[in-house]
């Protein structure tokens, strides 16, 4: 299977879906997709971006130029969409931006015929903009169940989203350093409570 995610973001970033978007594209690659995650930009070489994500899977990336338009979504659509005419043919479009997807829905009747939209948000644009993008994806994948219920009340049959819930890469996990030791080497006696957010 081909697989093109296509996606507006600029890597590296600090923004936790950059991470999220490279593991879904290593996760597609690791069971058997020739998968192609296509960016707005890539800083430094490819090899130490994935190695800054954790990305033990060779995966392919390529760089879609934002053109010289006013309107930043118009100008990535229009070069999504000299990708698009040029894939192979049955060529699945995996993405998760709604600006990206009503442009290219506008556009391409061939992105029309065989994408996925990844919901992670259903509160950031108006629900009309949102059944625009889900109601002609062959499928929506959503984190949780509350999002596939609201999509249900608009309309969505049960069938068409799958809810699969975020998560971490137990291997970057894998060489920490223990609490103790941890606590030991910033300071902390082994007494005081600590509350983390990462």
């Amino acid at each position: 299977m081909i697989i093109y995610y296509l996606t507006p973001l600029k890597y590296p970033s600090t923004y936790a879906n950059r991470a999220q978007v490279m593991k879904m594209t290593e996760a597609f690659a690791r069971n058997g997709a020739d998968v192609t995650l296509f960016v707005s930009r890539l800083e430094g070489e490819k090899e130490e971006v994935l190695r800054e994500y954790g990305i033990q899977t060779d995966i392919s990336i390529v760089v879609v130029p934002e053109g010289r338009r006013g309107l930043r979504a118009l100008g990535l659509a229009l070069g999504f969409l000299k990708i698009i005419k040029k894939a192979p043919e049955g060529t699945v479009f995996y993405i998760r931006d709604v600006k990206l997807c009503s442009w290219l829905l506008l556009l391409s009747s061939r992105f029309r015929k065989n994408y996925f939209f990844e919901t992670h948000s259903l509160h950031r644009f108006s629900p009309y903009m949102y059944r625009i993008c889900f109601k002609k994806a062959r499928g929506i994948i959503t984190t949780n169940k509350y999002k596939k219920d609201i999509l249900i009340l608009w309309g969505f049959g049960e069938d068409q989203v799958l809810v699969e819930p975020n998560a971490i890469d137990e291997r970057r996990f894998l060489k920490l350093t223990t609490r103790e030791e941890a606590r030991r080497k910033l300071g902390i006696s082994g007494n005081k409570k600590m509350a983390l957010y990462l």
